[in-house]
C-alpha cells in the first residue's frame, strides 16, 4: 500500500522525513532546530512511499491527493517543455516525456516489430536491378555489360533490441512512477532489469541505430529510449520529479491567466478589483518580460533598462496595466521593485504630457501585485500614495488551484 506524505512548499518536516527521502542531498537549507525547510515543489518516490510538495497556499485535501498530484505533474510537464526546470532537476528528474512517448508508441503500434529495408552492394541475394543499373560500375567484357557490384535488397531486423528496450522502459517506468498516478501503460516483465553495465552498452547500441534510416516515429522512439536509460544510469534509489524554481512557474501561469481572463480593472473601489471573464476570450495582450529604456533624468539624459513582468496598454481608455507575479507565503513590507517601476512610468507619462501638452498622450497607471491564495479572489491595498505622488499599488490574490487548472487547459 502506498504511503503518501503531502506538504506545501516552505513547511518544516522532521529529520525522519529528511533522512528517509534523502532531501539533504538536494542542497536545501536546514533550520537551527534541525528541521528541514522544504523549498521545492514536486514529487519524490522511494519504494512505495511518496513525498509530494505542493505550491505555497495550495489547499491540501486528503481525499483529492491523486487528482491534485496529477494536476501538479501536468503543470510541471508544461513548464518543463517550455522553459526547463533548472540545473538541479535536469540531473536526475524522471524522464516523464520519454516514458510517455514509449507508452504512446506502444498503444499505437504495439512492440516494435518492423524490419528495415536497405540496399547494399554484394553478390548473394535478391538483386535490385533499378539501383544496380543506375549506381553500379559498368564493365564491358566480350561484348557483354557486367555490373560490378550488384545492388541487393536486404532486410535488417532491429526489433529484438528495440522491443527489449521498450519492454524494459514500459515495465520500469510504470513500476517506479506511472502506477502511483494512473499514468502510462500497466506493464511487467518476467526477468531482471538491465544491469548498469548492460544499460551503458544498450545506450551505445541505440545511438548506432539512430544513424540508420528510420521513420520519424521510430527515431523519436529510439531517442526516448536513450533518454530514459541515461536517467537510469544517473538516478539513485529515489525518483524525483520536481522544481526548486516554482516562482518562475507562478509567473508563467499568471501571464497565461491574465491573457485568458483579464477584462479590466474596477478602480472605483478601494482596493482595486480585477474584472475577470471565464470565456477565455483575450481582451488585453499582456507582454511578458518587456524590456524598455526609461529616461530618469531629462537634463542629463540618463536612461535605465527595466523589465516589466506583465504589462498591457489600453489605448482606447488610456490605461497602462502593470502587474507583477509574486510567489510569496506572505507580504511583509513594501515591494520596492513595483514602487520604483511606478515612479519611472509616472514620470515618463508626465514628461510625454508636458512635451505634447495633450492630455490624450498621458495614460493612467494601474499597478498590482498578484499572489497565490487557497481562497477565492480578493484584493487589498499594498500602498496608497495617490495624494503624494500618484502611486497606488494593489495586492491581488488568486486561487492557486484555479490558476493551475487553467494553465493546463
Amino acid at each position: 500500500m502506498t504511503n503518501i506524505q503531502a506538504y506545501t512548499e516552505g513547511q518544516k518536516v522532521s529529520s525522519q522525513i529528511e533522512q528517509e527521502f534523502s532531501i539533504r542531498y538536494l542542497n536545501l537549507p536546514i533550520t537551527k532546530n534541525n528541521q528541514l525547510s522544504l523549498n521545492f515543489v514536486g514529487i519524490i518516490i522511494k519504494n512505495d512511499r511518496l513525498l509530494i510538495l505542493f505550491p505555497k497556499h495550495f489547499p491540501l485535501q486528503k481525499n483529492a491527493l491523486l487528482e491534485d498530484s496529477q494536476l501538479l505533474i501536468q503543470v510541471l510537464r508544461k513548464i518543463k517543455k517550455s522553459r526547463g526546470l533548472g540545473e538541479i532537476e535536469e540531473v536526475n528528474t524522471f524522464p516523464l516525456e520519454s516514458y510517455l512517448y514509449v507508452c504512446e508508441f506502444f498503444r499505437k503500434f504495439g512492440l516494435y516489430m518492423e524490419q528495415e529495408r536497405i540496399i547494399k552492394p554484394g553478390y548473394n541475394g535478391k538483386i535490385n536491378w533499378k539501383h544496380t543499373i543506375s549506381k553500379s560500375n559498368k564493365v564491358l567484357n566480350n561484348g557483354n555489360i557486367i555490373f560490378i557490384p550488384f545492388m541487393l535488397n536486404k532486410k535488417i531486423d532491429h526489433s529484438v533490441l528495440i522491443t527489449t528496450c521498450m519492454e524494459e522502459v514500459l515495465a520500469h517506468g510504470y513500476k517506479n512512477f506511472g502506477r502511483f498516478f494512473n499514468m502510462g501503460v500497466k506493464y511487467s516483465i518476467n526477468r531482471n532489469y538491465f544491469s548498469d553495465y548492460q544499460v551503458k552498452s544498450v545506450i551505445k547500441q541505440l545511438k548506432l541505430l539512430k544513424t540508420q534510416h528510420f521513420k520519424d516515429s521510430t527515431l523519436k522512439l529510439i531517442q526516448s529510449l536513450i533518454r530514459y536509460f541515461k536517467w537510469v544510469t544517473s538516478s539513485g534509489v529515489e525518483v524525483h520529479f520536481l522544481t526548486s524554481n516554482f516562482d518562475n512557474v507562478w509567473e508563467e501561469m499568471i501571464h497565461h491567466y491574465l491573457n485568458n481572463h483579464f477584462k479590466g480593472m474596477n478602480i472605483s473601489t478601494k482596493p482595486h478589483q480585477i474584472i475577470f471573464d471565464s470565456s477565455n476570450s483575450q481582451a488585453y495582450n499582456f507582454i511578458h518580460k518587456q524590456k524598455t529604456s526609461v529616461k530618469q533624468d531629462a537634463t542629463k539624459g540618463r536612461t535605465y533598462l527595466v523589465e516589466y513582468d506583465h504589462i498591457a496598454y489600453d489605448e482606447v481608455n488610456n490605461y497602462i496595466y502593470l502587474m507583477d507575479a509574486k510567489y510569496y507565503e506572505d507580504i511583509n513590507g513594501l515591494n520596492y521593485k513595483q514602487f520604483v517601476y511606478s515612479h519611472l512610468i509616472l514620470e515618463e507619462q508626465t514628461r510625454y504630457f508636458t512635451q505634447s501638452n495633450n492630455e490624450n498622450n498621458k495614460k493612467n497607471l494601474v499597478n498590482g501585485l498578484i499572489l497565490p491564495t487557497e481562497k477565492s479572489y480578493f484584493s487589498k491595498i499594498h500602498i496608497n500614495r495617490e495624494s503624494l505622488d500618484g502611486i497606488y499599488i494593489t495586492e491581488h490574490y488568486l486561487n492557486i488551484r484555479e490558476v493551475m487548472m487553467d494553465f493546463i487547459l
